[in-house]
């Protein structure tokens, strides 16, 4: 016996055995089960998922990295496992895994009750189906009990998630409730008073930053700070004006995996909490009045709902080449265009998240004039890199990587379609076997096989069909095209900066 093991702690509430709740444990039973059976056990081969539920498999790296481990011939002939559930609790998916298990050649042990995990055999199939059936019943059971619970703590506006900006978090009996923050409200209020008096979110974002007033904690490891989308998202949250709304999106679909939905407001759950009140009616009402009437001043789309954008002529139509072009040296961060507001417009580059977040997300004071940097760009382009011979000689070498012979094209173009008549005879005979009843996951697998190779050939086909297209080419006529273009590219850039950058290969 070399042996592997696989672990994994569970986030299911059905989950309450101790093993279950330890990645610890249960490698360390694994390795006394193999040392019981005078096994060796391979410390490299720890494969574990820690607080993954086990509704999810392509999501679970440990699992993954345990299948792809599969790929060539394993180190080891044996995986040990607390029980059956470990490997995951949906019945059809865990068969499917034991299933690639054993027909790589690896015997499966459960240390629970020492017994051998396997489909070789009727009753092995059959204790295997009910060991998995019952995982994927009590996945069910505990994913119902903690929407019980959920729906009962949310009914009675208690926490049912994490931490509100305003808010602290005190732990009750059974419960999380929230108190007031008194420091963080009087930072909330202030975001709603200086809407109401018309400033904008980016205003609102740089007064707080330049205050150093305490921010959200943001979810990805960056320093605290206040910006537009930060700011949006608390004028909209209306816990602010003393109503707890929950449910509003549903995390996991019906087999268990994490995927975030939208629910019907029909479903939503709205408690009244006039204890945690922060922002009165009067100034809530005016808020929301107005961001209504700014989302009015776009478009959006019907039936989606996404932004299409301003209205025409709701404002002015400006291109510019670096737009999206260049990061920040310090942050790492995007170079924006930012306008002044009066005419003629000036416009010069920064960095938008120094200017979004304030020094405390970016220190990069630089404004760079938008003008002389476009002109010292596309003046060293034109010096090093917009020269007929350069650009002649470039293409004349990616024409002579990308085109071959007449016969070597067609000689590749008949080998290939010999390959894809086989395949397609092939998947026809699979689908034959099939429909007469053979072993149908084998079978699936086999065609799923088929139809991959199938579509890389005829990837192939058309990358052949662009080869053969290269070949047709005139290059005398393509270098004239492209002397005359590059004749009026001065005048281009000047007449319309975003054809230029287009011509420049943007």
């Amino acid at each position: 016996m070399i042996a592997a093991c696989y672990a994994r702690k569970s986030t299911d509430e059905g989950d309450r055995s101790a093993d279950a709740k330890s990645i610890t444990r249960q490698t360390d039973h694994s390795r006394a089960f193999v040392a019981r059976h005078d096994g060796i056990f391979l410390d490299d081969c720890i494969f574990s998922d820690d607080g993954i539920s086990g509704a999810e498999y392509e999501k679970r790296p440990g699992l993954q990295a345990l299948l792809a481990a599969l790929a060539l011939k394993p180190k080891f002939d044996t995986l040990v496992v607390s029980e059956v559930s470990r490997l995951g609790r949906d019945t059809v998916m865990n068969l499917m895994v034991i299933k690639r298990l054993r027909d790589a050649g690896v015997t499966i042990y459960s240390y629970l009750d020492g017994r051998e995990v396997t489909l070789d055999d009727e009753q092995g199939e059959l204790n295997a189906f009910l060991q998995s059936m019952l995982a994927s019943g009590e996945r069910r059971k505990a994913a119902q009990r903690s929407t019980d619970k959920y729906t009962q703590l949310a009914r009675t506006g208690y926490v049912t998630g994490g931490k509100t900006f305003g808010y602290t978090n005190v732990r009750g009996n059974g419960h999380v409730d929230r108190t007031i923050n008194d420091v963080e409200s009087t930072v909330v209020s202030q975001i709603f008073t200086l809407f109401d008096q018309g400033q904008g979110l980016k205003k609102i974002a740089a007064v707080l930053n330049a205050a150093n007033l305490p921010a959200p904690r943001p979810s990805k490891s960056s320093q605290p700070a206040w910006s537009p989308s930060t700011i949006k998202a608390i004028l909209t949250r209306e816990l602010y004006a003393g109503r707890v709304v929950s449910g509003k999106r549903k995390k996991r679909d019906k087999a268990g995996r994490h995927k975030v939905t939208k629910r019907p407001q029909s479903e939503w759950i709205i408690v009244a909490r006039p204890d945690l009140q922060i922002i009165p009616d009067a100034l809530w009402n005016r808020v929301q009045r107005r961001l209504a009437d700014n989302a009015a001043a776009y478009l959006r789309d019907a039936k989606t709902g996404q932004l299409c954008g301003r209205p025409l002529g709701s404002a002015p139509m400006l291109n510019y080449l670096l737009s999206g072009l260049g990061t920040c040296g310090t942050c790492g961060g995007s170079m924006a265009i930012r306008t002044s507001g009066g005419l003629p417009r000036r416009a010069w580059l920064e960095c938008l998240t120094h200017r979004s977040k304030g020094a405390r997300a970016c220190s990069n004071t630089l404004r760079v004039a938008l003008k002389p940097t476009e002109e010292a760009i596309l003046g060293k382009m034109e010096q090093d890199l917009l020269r007929p011979e350069v650009l002649v000689a470039a293409i004349q070498r990616v024409l002579a990587k990308l085109t071959a012979s007449p016969a070597a094209l067609e000689a590749e173009r008949s080998r290939i379609k010999a390959q894809i008549t086989t395949a397609e005879r092939e998947l026809a005979t699979l689908g034959a076997a099939v429909a007469q009843g053979g072993p149908l996951q084998t079978l699936l697998e086999q065609i799923r096989d088929r139809e991959k190779v199938l579509s890389g050939l005829r990837t192939t086909v058309t990358q052949l069909d662009h080869q053969e297209a290269l070949i047709q080419l005139d290059p005398p006529a393509l270098e004239a095209k492209l002397r005359g273009k590059l004749q009026d590219f001065t005048g281009l850039r000047q007449r319309h900066p975003a054809a230029a950058g287009h011509c420049c290969g943007r």
